[in-house]
């Protein structure tokens, strides 16, 4: 009984409370980098039109989400930082017109070498709080290998000029298993990031999408990848030195001072109710995702005939939330508390997955003490395999 209780009052409170992300995508990149296969573009010619639909898709949106509020906005791309900054600003403006904010965090992408000390105190006046560069790396042979435009040294400056103008949350994007990148290479790159006195560093791994021009050169023996088991050591060697150097892992690829975490990345990983405006953006409200035209043509097409341009729609069925919010916690450091879990989705982990829940603690891939559910740092470099068995149990 007490349970039942718990579950409707959970779900009255998240029905009042509905705080949520608003993802701003920003498509128009200065260049297309070798290894990169999202919604960017090269052409700015339509810049102006693109904006008036954003401008418009906002206001369309905030029927839908009038009983939303709004803690968190990422500004991304792209690189929203080589666009005008009065598109960054009247955007905003429509957004906190027509949108109900109770703002925590306001992040901009930003490209090393495309701000400068005037843009920064721009955004900080707008309101802008955080600000993520995509550095990659610090050897500037990988960085041209990578069709990067920046070099370190404007990377270092950009960084400088973020702290004048303001900016005390600042990330950084670094890559492991790049075109003949070195254990030493990436070791270095944290090293240098560290001095910087980054508050946030993600570290990703290359993933070799087909299509992009970084699959072609590989395919023609242009260029080469380090191999599985060098990338997985690199990768290895760089989270222990973060560790060292004080960044907290609280996602798979996500390391942070204290107090430092990515608020509306949380927001993904914790399966809340997201808004996405812009080609390409995904939206989840309650029961409903959608996904936004990769055409900006098209995009800006339906906008203007006042049409959400949604490439994709689909309605989850309980079963299917209940297994999102399970994968996307267990990417996190803090994993899945099961009690509030149970008040979420009515499934009891440790009783429905219980031999599961004790193959995998014998293996060494999960933790599940005091009602919590971690992976393990094994078990996170084998996260998909857990979830593939953890899904199984959905099924049935």
């Amino acid at each position: 009984m007490f349970l039942q209780t718990a579950f409707i009052m959970y779900n009255i409170t998240m029905v009042n409370k509905n705080t949520s992300a608003l993802y701003i995508h920003i498509p128009f990149c200065i260049k297309k980098c070798t290894y990169c296969d999202f919604a960017s573009f090269t052409n700015y010619d339509g810049v102006d039109a693109y904006f008036d639909a954003l401008k418009k898709e906002i206001i369309m949106q905030s029927e839908v989400w009038r009983d939303h509020t709004f803690d968190t906005v990422f500004i991304g791309g792209g690189t929203p930082s080589s666009v005008d900054i009065t598109y960054i600003a009247q955007t905003l403006k429509i957004a906190k017109r027509y949108l109900t904010f109770d703002l925590k965090e306001v992040t901009i992408e930003a490209n090393p070498g495309t701000v400068d000390a005037m843009r920064l105190t721009q955004y900080i006046d707008m309101g802008i709080n955080r600000i993520s560069f995509g550095l990659q790396a610090v050897q500037d042979d990988s960085l041209k290998k990578i069709g990067r435009i920046h070099t370190f040294e404007e990377a270092q400056k950009s960084v400088v000029l973020a702290k004048r103008a303001g900016f005390a949350n600042i990330s950084v994007d670094l890559m492991s298993g790049l075109p003949m990148q070195r254990s030493e290479d990436l070791i270095e790159s944290v090293q240098k990031a560290h001095a910087m006195d980054i508050q946030h560093i993600s570290m990703y791994t290359l993933k070799l999408e087909k299509g992009t021009a970084l699959a072609q050169e590989v395919r023609q023996g242009k260029t080469t990848l380090p191999n599985e088991d060098a990338e997985y050591d690199m990768a290895q060697a760089a989270r222990q030195l973060l560790a060292t150097l004080g960044y907290q892992r609280y996602e798979i690829s996500n390391y942070a001072k204290p107090e430092h975490a990515c608020l509306h990345n949380l927001h993904y990983w914790h399966n809340d109710d997201y808004l996405g405006v812009g080609v390409a953006a995904a939206s989840s409200r309650r029961r409903l995702r959608t996904t936004n035209t990769y055409a900006i043509d098209e995009y800006t097409k339906c906008i203007m005939k006042g049409e959400l341009p949604y490439k994709e729609q689909a309605q989850s069925d309980d079963e299917t939330l209940a297994f999102e919010t399970l994968m996307l916690g267990l990417r996190l450091t803090e994993g899945v508390n099961i009690v509030e879990y149970y008040i979420r989705h009515g499934i009891q982990l440790d009783k429905r997955f219980n031999e599961l829940i004790v193959s995998l603690t014998k293996r060494g891939l999960i933790t599940f003490e005091d009602d919590v559910l971690c992976l393990t740092d094994e078990g996170m470099d084998v996260q998909n395999s857990v979830l593939v068995e953890f899904m199984e149990g959905f099924k049935t």
